[in-house]
């Protein structure tokens, strides 16, 4: 004969619940997270000195595409060939100055004028002048102009074609220089129809000063003339 066993009815140990899981009439209720006594940490919020600059674009990864990134040094107005001329015609020869028919982008030049110790002479189509040197090469008796370039380009200046016209007791010798060296070199040319006078100002910054010199004629009374089209050649880079 079996004997049956009742199956014993389990009631939760009402000690062994209240250690394993708290009562929540026990939980700890002091702490409120973002209460009044709690302050973020703002100490390791991103940098904002260490953003992306709004003027550089982003690829698809989140990194600057520096494709489009602007250095600021870029020059704007590359060339390669002349960079200004002046055109005499109609001129009468005695003018204080005579500006620049044409600047290349880029480029500002200012108008040819005569040194202090040079006078004015009547010659058409022409800046002309007297006082010039009798003897050697006087550095205080030119004429001159300045080449100026973009601030965010260098300047070269290979060649200055000048056309150039003595009169009979005038300057039989001529010189151009610049004061990339302070003057101190210059590269001659014989008056007397146009000549190509070369040059070597190379990544000039600034304003380039060019002096045109005459000498060595046989009387102060004599005159040299700059006419038809002067035309300064160079690059900008």
């Amino acid at each position: 004969m079996v004997v049956g066993c009742a199956t014993p009815v389990l009631t939760p140990d009402e000690t062994f619940f209240d250690a394993a899981i708290p009562d929540a009439a026990k939980a700890d209720t002091s702490f409120k997270p973002f209460d009044s006594g709690f302050v973020p940490d703002t100490s390791t919020a991103p940098d904002s000195s260490a953003a992306p600059d709004a003027g550089v674009d982003m690829d698809a990864g989140g990194n600057p595409d520096v494709a489009v990134i602007d250095s600021g040094s870029t020059c704007p107005s590359v060339i390669n060939g002349t960079l200004a001329t002046f055109d005499f015609a109609g001129a009468l020869g005695t003018q204080a100055s005579t500006p620049a028919k044409t600047m290349a982008t880029g480029i500002t030049a200012g108008a040819i004028s005569r040194a202090k110790l040079l006078f004015p002479a009547p010659a058409a189509n022409s800046l002309n002048s007297t006082n010039w040197a009798t003897g050697a090469l006087d550095k205080a008796r030119y004429v001159t102009f300045v080449i100026t370039p973009d601030p965010k380009c260098t300047l070269d200046i290979t060649s200055v074609t000048i056309d150039t016209l003595s009169s009979k007791t005038g300057p039989v010798a001529g010189d151009i220089g610049t004061d990339n060296d302070n003057f101190a070199t210059t590269t001659a040319f014989v008056p007397g129809g146009s000549n190509v006078v070369k040059l070597s100002v190379n990544a000039a910054t600034k304003a380039v000063e060019v002096r045109v010199y005459g000498h060595g004629g046989s009387s102060l009374g004599g005159t040299m003339r700059v006419q038809t089209i002067l035309t300064v050649t160079g690059a900008l880079n």
